[in-house]
């Protein structure tokens, strides 16, 4: 029962490994970067921003 009440601080992923997570649903570099760095360690938020962009895009091009 010791090891089960230890606490384990787990670091918040760096850009990069959000960049590299990310890399194989998004094609633009420039987008990726900018969802990359502006999550700063939260993948939530990444992959969040990344679903509502695709979302903003397949809206706008089913409008046109």
């Amino acid at each position: 029962f010791s090891t089960r009440f230890q606490a384990f601080e787990i670091a918040a992923p760096t850009a990069e490994e959000i960049h590299s997570l990310l890399q194989r649903y998004l094609t633009d570099e420039c987008d990726l970067v900018n969802i990359a760095q502006f999550a700063a360690g939260n993948v939530r938020q990444a992959v969040r921003m990344r679903l509502l962009s695709w979302i903003l895009i397949f809206t706008s091009q089913q409008i046109i």
